[in-house]
């Protein structure tokens, strides 16, 4: 399967024209020299940001505490809306993301509390060698995961900002 050219492919590309390829205004303001989303796009991103430590902490709660068929949802929905009206105080996307990869390190590193613990039904072992296992593979992930969003912070607090982000050096020659 060969690729098309965009010539080919459309006749009239004037529908192109004017758009601003850096950004849309609507989206983006900028407040003593600080680039900031708007409203709608922090609220947006937060909640989509907040979606994968819902599970997480439905899993903490409920290794915790017993929770009925009734009871699971509202959990996931209370951790999906709180974590999502926290990460949307973000001003840009990024550091939301950034922010959700804290979230996410944390809530990991408390899993093998939660099987030591809690009663989750998991069978640890006679030896605790299975245990041994989880607790390395927890922590090795919220490792990564908090160095990950050490890293994203720190773009979108130079996209705030305005400074060089990673890599634009390169972009420019």
């Amino acid at each position: 399967m060969t690729a098309t050219p965009l010539t080919e492919c459309m006749d009239d590309l004037s529908d192109l024209e004017g758009f601003d390829a850096d950004g849309q205004p609507e989206f983006l303001t900028v407040e003593d020299g600080e680039r900031h989303a708007t409203g709608r796009v922090r609220a947006l991103t937060g909640m989509a940001v907040a979606i994968p430590v819902a599970p997480l902490a439905l899993f903490l709660v409920n290794s915790v505490v017993s929770m009925t068929i009734w009871t699971a949802p509202v959990v996931f929905l209370v951790a999906w809306f709180v974590c999502g009206a926290a990460l949307s105080r973000a001003r840009v996307p990024i550091e939301a993301f950034g922010r959700s990869l804290y979230l996410l390190a944390v809530g990991t590193a408390l899993i093998p509390v939660s099987l030591l613990y809690g009663n989750a039904g998991v069978d640890l072992g006679a030896d605790g060698s299975t245990f041994r296992v989880v607790a390395v593979a927890c922590a090795v992930a919220a490792g990564a995961m908090l160095v990950l969003g050490q890293y994203v912070t720190r773009q979108g607090e130079r996209r705030v900002t305005g400074e060089n982000r990673a890599f634009e050096q390169a972009r420019e020659e």
